[in-house]
């Protein structure tokens, strides 16, 4: 009987690391996508230009136009992506075949919306936490609730 492989997606917005399990008892250990991290940078230094301005119709009074979208939101958007196509390759290269993911519900939610149907059905478990700072042993400790380590 082949050994099913967990992937652990412990993510946010901007940080990601996907760590392994090979089975109950067998812990954690990191895989090759470790460490991913996306622009962290805030709103006002991703926009490269200024924000526009604009005249009133009758007079000399200037109105700032803000811009249609957060740039901070679309980068964590196109890191949020970045991911699932990893994780979709991955499949698609069955490198595993159950998936669980750990990250703050905002990101959760974004990271669940983006899988194609064929990766989100192998999600067998999920955390609404922030880990992306943990170390091992605390990841493992919270993965309790959803896997045996």
């Amino acid at each position: 009987m082949k050994k099913k492989i967990t992937w652990i997606v412990i993510a946010d917005g901007a940080h990601a690391s996907i760590f392994q399990n090979d089975g109950p008892g067998k812990g954690i250990a990191p895989t090759r996508h470790t460490q991913l991290t996306g622009d962290t940078r805030r709103s006002s230094d991703i926009a490269s230009d200024a924000l526009g301005r604009t005249h009133s119709r009758g007079g000399h009074v200037q109105s700032v136009m803000e811009p249609t979208s957060d740039p901070h939101e679309q980068a964590e958007q196109e890191f949020i992506t970045h991911i699932s196509a990893l994780l979709t390759d991955a499949c698609r290269a069955q490198e595993y075949q159950r998936l669980i993911l750990v990250a703050p519900p905002q990101a959760l939610g974004d990271l669940r919306a983006t899988l194609p149907e064929d990766v989100g059905a192998l999600v067998s478990g999920e955390l609404h936490k922030d880990l992306t700072h943990a170390t091992i042993p605390d990841i493992t400790e919270h993965l309790g609730e959803v896997l045996a380590v």
